[in-house]
């Protein structure tokens, strides 16, 4: 993985490419593929999209954005895919293989599960604790390289504690020979290709409520005037449109899409955020189990290119469908509202090519 700075911005904004170089997983041709920044990853569960079946993934307007493959979820099939990659002898290999997500796209692992709350006080010497479906993994930095080794991603999260909340005592953090040692350590590893700027928030849907913007952006600032201008930096979670923009504006040039399965769950359809005419963020949504619905068989928005919205799938429909509890409603709005989380960072990208993004923070 590899990151270019293409145009800096007011304040701490700027655009910039991420570029992976990998194999193509059908024609097994060497390609390069660029992603403009700021960047949002495609958020999957159990190595899938949520509600999207690998069949329909050519159907989702999402720029073919990198697959971001959290660990929790994935981590008890490493043995299986030890066996997947045995068994084909490098036909097929590696969770974008095994997953069935025919389209080429990179993959990235990442330690937590933007969608799944920590479960404190499992983190220690030994490792730091993975909640899977079958309870509790510690997970240390060998048994991290085992799950690389057979997922195959394209990048990876190191091991780390970020189980830090704000009232967390210090305790762990003032072993001298523990520092000194985690120092030389630091040290002596090669540089790595981006940071992951972690620990603001607990993970799970209540994300965008934990991170308190106002108090964390004294230190965010702190780091991002320490930390290397040349590489990417990652701030993953259930994060609404507004605070997007807010750390976009700090600086963070990578997000993920866990935001819309968060509003999906809800029955909510995310509308268009930004409000090209008058530059600000509207940032409304539409409760569609709202018994108001009942009978509006307009589409959720009448410009929209979402498959949802182009099929003629109507507002009453899919209240229909939430109200029945039918498997279909979360589907539909998947498709919305993932198509308009992405329109909505091609929007920013293109506010920042114009120096206009500054307007949306007045």
């Amino acid at each position: 993985m590899k990151f270019m700075v293409r145009k800096e911005c007011l304040n701490r904004s700027r655009l910039g490419s991420l570029l992976f170089d990998a194999l193509h997983n059908e024609t097994n041709v060497k390609t390069t593929a660029e992603y403009p920044t700021p960047l949002c990853l495609q958020y999957t569960m159990n190595g899938s999209v949520p509600h999207i079946v690998s069949d329909l993934l050519d159907q989702l307007n999402d720029d073919n954005s990198p697959f971001l493959i959290p660990l929790p979820t994935t981590y008890l099939m490493n043995e299986s895919l030890r066996q997947f990659n045995s068994a084909f002898n490098g036909v097929k290999s590696g969770i974008v293989d095994f997953a069935g997500l025919k389209k080429w796209r990179p993959s990235i692992v990442s330690v937590y599960d933007p969608l799944l709350a920590i479960n404190g006080g499992h983190n220690t010497v030994e490792g730091i604790g993975v909640f899977c479906r079958g309870g509790k993994q510690t997970v240390n930095s060998s048994k991290l390289i085992d799950v690389v080794t057979n997922f195959k991603p394209d990048a990876y999260q190191a091991i780390c504690d970020s189980d830090t909340p704000s009232n967390a005592s210090n305790k762990r953090g003032l072993n001298p020979r523990a520092r000194t040692k985690s120092a030389k350590e630091s040290a002596a590893k090669t540089l790595v290709d981006g940071f992951v700027i972690d620990g603001f928030h607990a993970y799970g849907s209540q994300s965008d409520t934990q991170l308190d913007f106002v108090s964390v952006k004294p230190i965010l600032h702190e780091i991002m005037e320490i930390l290397p201008k040349d590489k990417p930096k990652i701030l993953l979670g259930a994060l609404s449109p507004k605070l997007i923009i807010k750390l976009i504006d700090s600086g963070i040039d990578v997000f993920d899409s866990s935001y819309a399965s968060v509003m999906t769950e809800k029955g909510f359809a995310l509308q268009e955020v930004i409000d090209v005419n008058g530059l600000k963020v509207k940032e409304n949504s539409l409760d569609l189990n709202s018994k108001q619905f009942k009978e509006d068989f307009g589409v959720i928005e009448t410009h929209c290119q979402c498959y949802t919205c182009v099929n003629g799938f109507s507002r009453a429909y899919i209240n229909h469908l939430l109200n029945a509890s039918e498997m279909l409603a979360k589907v539909l709005l998947m498709f919305h509202n993932l198509h308009t989380f992405y329109h909505f960072f091609a929007q920013i990208r293109r506010l920042l090519d114009e120096d206009s993004f500054q307007q949306l923070l007045r």
